[in-house]
């Protein structure tokens, strides 16, 4: 049996101080979307007349796509391409308005607020093209207001077509670019009540290959090892699979040696690509 590191604990975490960053920042982010609101107004109206006119006879894929998704969220039937498509020509239209940084994080708070579920995917790709303009020098405020904005939308709407789009695209790379600030936020969602941010902690480090903190990748999924959320085993088997491509040994190693924690999903998908 491959030798396995000695995973370690998550950290204590300084709830005071992450709260009182919360709070700052939240109330910062409500008065800037107040301030921007007409402007938002106006460009929503434009992406959804956009959209109402792109939409295919007879409703295009919508009702595919609603069943698709449970039936939880309204579409407007869009395919992916043609919704990208647009979202670019959009992002074109109105590049010099999406250079404030403000207004852009109250676009993307107030198409959460949309029936359609197009609206919350563009939000999500607004968040991953602008996110190193977002994160800027990486100052607290730069990196709060990012962050306070993504805790908001993972938590509402949630399911895994947004949320997983938001863990490791926007919060990975505000985590990678600012850790003193991304680490101990991410050991309090792994602790969150809410499961959609135990799964974007999970999840967050996705697709750094090399670069994973691999001590971090196990701690966390240890953390939940005994959960039996669908989502929860679900994301403790990809990040796990992830993570093999590039460590294979490490993480046979780690599923033998908690085997007796872990769920069978998150096992078998742990070791998919493990020969």
């Amino acid at each position: 049996m491959p030798k396995v590191k000695r995973v370690k604990k998550v950290a204590a975490i300084d709830h005071e101080t992450l709260g009182t960053q919360h709070g700052s920042a939240e109330a910062s982010s409500l008065a800037l979307a107040k301030e921007h609101a007409p402007k938002v107004k106006q460009l929503i109206d434009d992406f959804r007349q956009v959209c109402v006119s792109a939409v295919p006879v007879g409703g295009g894929d919508a009702q595919g796509m609603e069943a698709y998704m449970r039936n939880q969220f309204k579409f407007f039937g869009l395919k992916a391409p043609l919704r990208k498509q647009l979202q670019l020509l959009f992002v074109r239209k109105h590049t010099d308005e999406l250079q404030d940084h403000a207004l852009l994080l109250a676009l993307c708070t107030a198409l959460w607020n949309e029936s359609k579920r197009e609206f919350q995917y563009f939000s999500v790709d607004l968040l991953r093209r602008y996110r190193q303009e977002l994160l800027g020098g990486g100052t607290s405020t730069e990196f709060w207001a990012v962050m306070g904005c993504v805790e908001r939308l993972i938590c509402t709407k949630s399911w895994w077509d947004t949320v997983d789009g938001l863990a490791y695209p926007v919060a990975g790379y505000m985590v990678e670019h600012c850790p003193a600030l991304g680490v101990p936020l991410m050991q309090q969602w792994i602790g969150h009540d809410n499961m959609w941010l135990r799964r974007a902690a999970i999840l967050h480090q996705v697709c750094l290959k090399k670069k994973t903190d691999e001590a971090r990748l196990f701690s966390f999924c240890l953390a939940r090892a005994e959960e039996r959320e669908f989502f929860i085993c679900k994301a403790i088997g990809w990040a796990l699979r992830d993570y093999s491509k590039w460590n294979p040994l490490a993480v046979k190693g780690f599923v033998e040696k908690n085997r007796k924690s872990l769920s069978a999903l998150s096992i078998k998908e742990a070791l998919r690509k493990i020969s």
